[in-house]
């Protein structure tokens, strides 16, 4: 694990949002509670692979004949936190575990390999923009980029052994619903996409769709 480059995203997150706070903070005062401010939350969910089934490519590349399967919908789990600026936009940073997903292979010459591919440590920051629909209820989308690591790691009965982990800068968008209980906590639903986790060559490459429910708690 590179603890220069997570030290790095940390600080990128932070600082952006420290930013964007010295900036339009004074806007406060002049807003209804829960339209602007700082914010923390959590959301769990679970996950859903996109391109793995070409896990047999990157097998091939450390000379493993195959054809796998992929299996699981994991558990996602993340926690954020960001500064509202005002009931239209704002910024976010988030760390996220997208969970582990298992490969089955039947390999040549005649065996079979199990593999796990796990994106569990995944930094973001994004923009946020909102769209109000009623007095506690809004729709909002999400841009920005992630930063992944992704541990992959392979055995069969043919004695053959991987384990590595690639890490990996790419896009991120979202869509959600939040409605606010009361001026402080929220809770919202979203979708989001990662794109394009891991190398291909390396642990193998697939994008991460995640659904979740979060609760936000509002300063």
């Amino acid at each position: 694990m590179n603890m220069k480059k997570y030290r790095l995203i940390f600080s990128s997150i932070f600082l952006a949002i420290m930013g964007f706070s010295c900036t339009f903070g004074a806007q406060g005062a002049d807003q209804a509670a829960g339209d602007s401010g700082w914010y923390l939350g959590a959301g769990v969910g679970v996950s859903t692979e996109s391109g793995l089934d070409g896990i047999d490519t990157t097998l091939a590349g450390y000379g493993i004949t195959s054809s796998s399967t992929v299996s699981g919908t994991p558990t996602a789990w993340k926690v954020f936190g960001g500064y509202q600026v005002n009931k239209y936009f704002g910024v976010e940073g988030a760390y996220a575990d997208l969970g582990q997903f298992t490969i089955n292979s039947s390999v040549t010459p005649a065996g079979t390999g199990t593999a796990t591919w796990q994106p569990n440590n995944v930094w973001s920051l994004s923009a946020v923009g909102y769209l109000p629909i009623m007095d506690q209820f809004s729709a909002f989308g999400k841009l920005g980029v992630a930063y992944s690591n992704v541990n992959f790691t392979y055995s069969d009965t043919n004695a053959n052994a991987i384990s590595v982990s690639n890490t990996t800068t790419s896009p991120l968008y979202g869509l959600g619903l939040k409605y606010d209980f009361t001026d402080h906590a929220s809770v919202r639903g979203e979708f989001e996409r990662y794109q394009n986790l891991g190398d291909s060559s390396v642990t193998g490459q697939s994008s991460v769709n995640v659904w979740s429910l979060g609760l936000q708690y509002h300063f």
